[in-house]
């Protein structure tokens, strides 16, 4: 989630903990009932699915990012919600959940480096 510590700071930690909820709400409707979701920590989400091709997991990245870009709302706070995506690919990126973790965080702070609210697919560099 980007920039989620605003959530927190402007509104408190209850509104924080709704934001929460809404966004793991829409992910869940987002996502196949096979993917597996899970929590990292903080604002940190993984998913892991099955994806035919890496142009197959940008479209959906960035149909992900358009969904979750929205207004989160309640008892008259509010707060813009975005994603920021990292990508990793297996058997190219890593067979392990820790090689493709790695991977898909340094994709990710690439997208967040980039202005977030979008997403990268894991480029090794040479």
């Amino acid at each position: 989630m980007d920039n989620f510590k605003q959530a927190n700071d402007l509104h408190g930690h209850i509104f924080g903990d709704y934001c929460i909820r809404e966004f793991v709400e829409r992910l869940k409707k987002f996502c196949r009932e096979d993917d597996i979701i899970g929590r990292i920590g903080g604002d940190e989400f993984v998913v892991f699915g099955t994806i035919s091709d890496e142009e197959g997991a940008r479209r959906k990245a960035a149909r992900l990012c358009q969904k979750l870009d929205t207004i989160c709302e309640d008892s008259g706070s509010c707060w813009k919600m975005s994603v920021s995506v990292g990508i990793a690919l297996a058997p190219q990126h890593g067979r392990s959940f820790a090689k493709l973790y790695e991977k898909a965080d340094k994709a990710l702070y690439q997208t967040k480096d980039k202005g977030k609210n979008g997403y990268t697919v894991y480029e090794e560099k040479e």
